[in-house]
């Protein structure tokens, strides 16, 4: 028996390969290519290993950097509450001493206007002491007109006249810069905006727009000093043109002729030492014609370019007032 597995073993070994048997042989052999793709498999494999093992490492490091960051953020929103936590302790005292300034500037804000209630007032008494100690002290410029060389025109159709002024202080203290403001004009019929022409003429030239001793047409700027119970006097030359006279023209029914009734209108103006104001006396004056049996309560008009003598002119003062002094 033991002869025969071994004929059989022998027989099986010198046998001749079959076709089978080749291909498997040849599958069972390794290749070169074979080494190098498994090669390549085996790089491939270490290095996703290696990348993931960097994965993980990468990981780790930006969880820590994440952790200090959360415990930097969590330091800094602890520093920030506590700074919050300051500003507002700052900011409750600073609005308590704004409001004990507050009361502090309110009391003060009082007690100056208590101050300045008290000034007013003694203002006011020094001011009344004033005007008491001026009103029995103060010097009165009285001033009285004339007339010094007639009405004459000339060629020019311009009518000029000349008087004379007296002044004297009658008060008890002397007047200073003293000054003669005189105007002549050509007296028109009143409105009822204007009533009395020659009024408002003299207030014009007296009071209104007018800085204290400012420069007037047809003054004299006397600029001297008058003592108690002094006196003074002087001339005065004044004159209207022809187109002032034009305004104001009157005519007669029956003539061609043209009238004007002229007025003198002016005031001395002064001061007091210490005043607070200028003083003024005013004057004013109508100038009328007279004739032989005309009624000398009625003022006649005068003829525009006429000239007239002295013993023809009527000159009186104004019927309805600006004969006052302040």
């Amino acid at each position: 028996m033991t002869n025969e597995t071994e004929e059989v073993k022998k027989d099986a070994s010198t046998a001749k390969p079959t076709a089978h048997d080749k291909r498997d042989q040849a599958q069972k052999r390794i290749t070169p290519l074979e080494v190098v793709a498994l090669f390549i498999a085996a790089a491939g494999v270490g290095a996703s290993i290696l990348q993931w093992h960097t994965y993980v490492l990468q990981w780790h490091v930006m969880q820590d950097q994440l952790n200090d960051a959360r415990k930097a953020a969590a330091e800094s929103a602890k520093t920030t509450a506590e700074t919050l936590r300051q500003f507002t302790r700052s900011a409750d005292a600073a609005d308590s001493a704004a409001k004990s300034a507050g009361a502090g500037i309110e009391e003060t804000r009082k007690s100056n206007a208590h101050l300045r209630d008290a000034v007013d007032e003694l203002r006011r008494g020094i001011g009344i002491g004033a005007k008491q100690l001026e009103a029995s002290d103060r010097p009165w410029v009285l001033v009285d007109v004339s007339i010094r060389e007639p009405l004459r025109f000339s060629r020019d159709g311009v009518a000029m006249m000349s008087f004379d002024y007296f002044l004297v202080n009658s008060g008890r203290s002397v007047a200073t810069d003293v000054q003669l403001r005189a105007r002549l004009i050509p007296e028109s019929l009143g409105t009822t905006t204007r009533p009395f022409p020659v009024l408002d003429e003299q207030l014009d030239l007296c009071d209104r727009n007018s800085t204290p001793h400012e420069a007037k047409p047809q003054a004299v700027p006397l600029g001297h000093t008058l003592f108690p119970g002094g006196r003074d006097q002087g001339q005065l030359s004044t004159s209207m043109g022809k187109e002032q006279m034009e305004r104001a023209i009157i005519q007669f029914s029956g003539t061609a002729d043209h009238y004007i009734a002229p007025a003198l209108v002016g005031c001395v103006v002064y001061r007091f030492p210490n005043a607070t104001k200028d003083h003024k006396t005013r004057f004013a004056y109508t100038i009328s014609r007279n004739e032989p049996g005309a009624d000398p309560l009625h003022d006649l008009a005068i003829q525009i370019g006429k000239d007239l003598p002295m013993d023809k002119l009527i000159f009186r003062q104004y019927f309805f007032g600006g004969a006052h002094a302040d």
